[in-house]
């Protein structure tokens, strides 16, 4: 079965760390620098835009024997998918011939970009960090020289930075077949699972855009009304509540020395006694430093024209399998804390910062709180949410063959009280009877539960539930 590995080298206005795969590759700017691809063993190509298609990828779409593979497939299949296809003609690979190193990677453990995991694995063939850098200098527009439209977009653009570039892109294919060849695809089972994921992250959720500009506009109001009056309690040594280094100099020069402006430490800092000056912009900063209202911009970047954000959901990024989230942030968007989230939402999505003013004594966190409604159903659909509780203890408990833990969540279930709880229960054992879910309470029962399966083979059955 022939393994076409390859890498695609772009630029564009749009910057793929804050907007994603998928928006970034269907940008209007974004276009491929070039190609470089290999089969199997062979010497890797280099394709160029103005070049033919090349057979191998003509022939990896239609022969259902082939396999293409990336590191990374996701952004791959999404320059494939807006650019590749629609702009120079080629043709695309069904999903299921498609592999992922990075997949492969992760499912061992490893870590998830080519470079640490080539240096982990002490792979011959490198990523180049040299050309790594030119890369990330041609992939952004460079600044307008003397005599250039001040407006226009330029690119760092000559033959020598191309070749070089070139180099760089097939360099990245080496490295990535050697990956493979180290340590293979992922199993048939969880390929599925794969194939399943970039379903999902390619249909992405939608976003009430109607409720995130709203929440954005009272943002940069509340903002607006800030600034200037933390600059006049600092004398314009302070002009912004997120210049933090500027802010805990200042406050300690005001008799208020902290170590950070947290919120814990800035609401104990009021209880004890803190000058006129210095409350009022610890009462500033606290009304305007909301970490879940900060994720409104990043939504809104993420945010597609047809209002769904795609790739936000990373295939196995814990190492216990599970799914987590880049970028937007799927799986930790916050808990609404306000009393009523019915009355909030036509409120923040009317932009009128008074309205919400009026009804909230704390717009901002108002509007934070609003993070996990602006994730929605489309128009036509409706959005079911569920959760599974305590699911890795539960299971792993399970499969290692851990009944007393099983039976923990099973009185658990059956109580719903917070004494019964494994968690709290594992704290307390600890000596951390407030904290719930810490990676030091978890560790070693991670660590008992692993070395029990692994003791007992993965052949033998678990427990019974």
């Amino acid at each position: 079965m022939p393994i076409l590995h390859r890498d695609y080298e772009t630029r564009s206005v749009a910057d793929l760390s804050c907007v994603g795969a998928h928006v970034y590759a269907a940008h209007a700017t974004t276009d491929v620098w070039c190609c470089a691809y290999a089969v199997d063993d062979g010497d890797v190509q280099l394709w160029t835009p103005g070049m033919p298609v090349p057979p191998e990828f003509v022939e990896a779409a239609r022969n259902a024997d082939w396999l293409v593979c990336a590191h990374n497939d996701a952004f791959e299949r999404a320059i494939e998918t807006h650019i590749m296809a629609p702009r120079y003609g080629w043709p695309l690979a069904p999903l299921a011939q498609h592999r992922c190193t990075q997949a492969a990677a992760l499912s061992h453990a490893l870590p998830a970009k080519l470079a640490k995991v080539a240096a982990a694995l002490e792979l011959k063939e490198q990523k180049d960090a040299e050309g790594e850098r030119l890369m990330r200098k041609m992939a952004l527009p460079r600044k307008p020289r003397a005599g250039e439209d001040p407006n226009g977009t330029y690119w760092f653009d000559d033959p020598e930075r191309r070749t070089r570039l070139g180099e760089y892109c097939k360099q990245d294919v080496r490295t990535e077949r050697e990956l493979h060849q180290r340590i293979g695809f992922i199993s048939a089972a969880e390929q599925k699972v794969w194939e399943i994921d970039a379903v999902i992250n390619s249909r992405g959720p939608y976003l009430d855009g109607d409720l995130l500009d709203g929440a954005l506009r009272i943002a940069d109001e509340l903002d607006a009304e800030i600034g200037p009056e933390i600059a006049e309690l600092t004398g314009g040594v302070v002009t912004s509540i997120n210049q933090t280094d500027r802010l805990i100099r200042w406050l300690g020069e005001h008799g208020c020395n902290v170590d950070d402006i947290q919120k814990q430490t800035l609401r104990k800092a009021l209880l004890n006694g803190a000058t006129p000056e210095a409350r009022r912009v610890i009462e500033l900063r606290l009304a305007g430093a909301h970490a879940a209202a900060n994720k409104l911009s990043t939504l809104k970047e993420w945010r597609g024209t047809d209002g769904r954000v795609r790739g936000g959901l990373i295939y196995h990024g814990g190492g216990t399998g599970r799914w987590s989230s880049w970028g937007v942030q799927l799986h930790n968007l916050k808990k609404p804390t306000i009393d009523d989230v019915d009355a909030a939402i036509p409120l923040v999505a009317s932009g009128d910062l008074q309205s919400v003013r009026q009804r909230f004594a704390d717009p901002m966190g108002a509007v934070g709180d609003l993070s996990r409604a602006i994730v929605c159903a489309a128009p036509g659909h409706r959005l079911l949410i569920a959760d599974y509780s305590g699911i890795e203890s539960r299971l792993t408990a399970w499969l290692s063959g851990q009944q007393s833990k099983v039976n923990d969540w099973a009185v658990f279930d059956d109580t719903k009280e917070k004494k019964n709880d494994p968690y709290y229960k594992l704290g307390k054992k600890f000596g951390l009877p407030g904290r719930r879910r810490g990676a030091s309470a978890r560790l070693p029962i991670w660590h008992s539960a692993i070395r029990a399966a692994l003791g007992r083979g993965v052949n033998s059955p678990p427990a019974a539930h």
